[in-house]
């Protein structure tokens, strides 16, 4: 599948489309690509297509999405697995700051998950 292809299959409907890239500067020139073809197409078209270079297990892929789904599934990588995993809820400055002084006390991840479960 060309790039062009993918970026038809989101305006026909698809939510999101994966390209295999040989490596990172391969994902990088298809996603710059993805982003001509893009510009040149009618501005009420191009506002929900969305384009990432991504890498997922060590292989580099191009994304292309559709936007009215971005932000509704939010991914971070677990450090230990190195799987993706879904991302915790955004946290304000605040709660931060509290977690941040609870590691400074020696907490656990657990004593602190536990303790801010209740709150």
């Amino acid at each position: 599948m060309e790039v062009k292809d993918a970026l038809a299959e989101i305006i026909n409907g698809t939510e999101e489309l994966f390209i295999r890239a040989r490596d990172k500067g391969h994902a990088e020139s298809m996603r710059v690509t993805a982003f001509n073809i893009r510009r040149r197409m009618p501005e009420q078209i191009t506002g929900n297509i969305g384009i990432q270079a991504i890498c997922d297990k060590g292989i580099f892929f191009l994304r292309v999405f559709n936007r009215g789904m971005d932000g509704a599934e939010i991914f971070v990588r677990d450090k230990e697995t190195g799987e993706l995993i879904p991302a915790p809820e955004v946290q304000s400055s605040e709660m931060k700051r509290i977690i941040e002084l609870m590691k400074k006390d020696g907490k656990t991840e657990e004593e602190i998950k536990e303790a801010l479960s209740n709150v």
